[in-house]
């Protein structure tokens, strides 16, 4: 679990937009029982295409925040994005990102992203700690050496690239954050699968790629076997960025938009206390109730933040982002 509060925060930051003529979404964030939030997020919208991901740091926040800073600048500079080759682009962005975290610029940004983070996250804490617990919390989030963060941080990645022009979504996932969708005949669906190391074809790359797993985790150290940054698991030259024990590339998805009333990105924080199913039916019905997504967003979260962090064995206890795209 790391390191939790005495408390959860349960301040919930989210937003609706309704702004568009072919979609509308909300989005939204809650701290919960941690004493870091460690996700980001985002949400675009230029010509025919919408672009939503959801970035689920660990390790700290700051690869995550540098993704949510560079993710759309770098895609739509892509050149097969510009020629309207999205799945390929989507795979080049997640693994430029990886190769960007080892240059001394972006060394410096995570500098900067953590010292800024430090001191919107310290006001955060000042809500539910005392002064005494205060030092002691502040004192489990001391600083580790900038450079090692790239090595030691990272983040999962689940993206939606919408097309309203071709009537196609694109999903790109690295990680455990997850994508489901609600059809208009309110089928669910999932859409993405998490990546853990004990999968098979996830287990048979990090063998190949020299590594070992302990207790479901790569070499004893990270629960997920695909993700941007931890680049500690990414050092073998001789190895593509897909054939690494850990590897940025993610898996892409396609499917066609007329279909779809609901596309929904969720950290795994969302998707440890409701199934798929649940969460669609959730869905279903508190729209319904609330006409509001941002409100629906709300419900979900405050419905699985754990009252109990250790009567419920953890469950509850994470960060939680949710993004929930209604296509008009």
């Amino acid at each position: 679990m790391g390191e939790i509060l005495p408390k959860p925060i349960t301040k919930i930051e989210a937003e609706d937009n309704d702004n568009h003529q072919f979609i509308k979404y909300g989005v939204g964030n809650m701290q919960g029982w941690r004493i870091k939030n460690e996700d980001s997020h985002v949400c675009w919208a230029l010509g025919n295409y919408y672009i939503f991901g959801v970035f689920d740091g660990h390790g700290g926040p700051e690869v995550a925040i540098y993704v949510k800073q560079n993710f759309i600048k770098l895609l739509t500079k892509n050149n097969n994005y510009k020629n309207g080759k999205i799945g390929l682009s989507l795979k080049e962005t997640f693994n430029q990102l990886d190769k960007l975290l080892c240059e001394e610029k972006t060394i410096e940004e995570l500098k900067n992203i953590k010292l800024q983070f430090k001191n919107k996250n310290d006001e955060r804490l000042k809500t539910v700690l005392n002064n005494d617990e205060f030092k002691i919390y502040n004192f489990l989030m001391l600083d580790k050496y900038y450079k090692d963060i790239p090595y030691t941080t990272g983040c999962t990645a689940c993206v939606c690239v919408i097309d309203q022009k071709n009537n196609k979504a694109y999903f790109a996932n690295s990680g455990d954050s997850r994508a489901i969708i609600i059809k208009k005949n309110d089928e669910i669906k999932a859409i993405t699968k998490d990546h853990k190391p004990e999968d098979q074809k996830e287990k048979e790359r990090i063998y190949n790629a020299g590594g070992y797993i302990v207790e479901s985790r790569v070499e004893g150290v990270l629960n997920l076997s695909r993700t941007i940054g931890d680049l500690q698991f990414k050092k073998d030259t001789k190895l593509s960025a897909d054939k690494q024990k850990v590897t940025s590339t993610p898996d892409i998805f396609i499917e066609n938009i007329k279909d779809i009333k609901y596309i929904v990105i969720g950290c795994d924080g969302i998707y440890e206390c409701m199934s798929n199913n649940n969460l669609g039916k959730f869905i279903l019905n508190d729209i319904k109730k609330t006409k509001k997504i941002s409100e629906t967003i709300k419900n979900i979260m405050l419905k699985n933040v754990a009252k109990d962090i250790y009567a419920n064995d953890g469950i509850g206890g994470d960060n939680m982002t949710c993004i929930i795209i209604e296509i008009k």
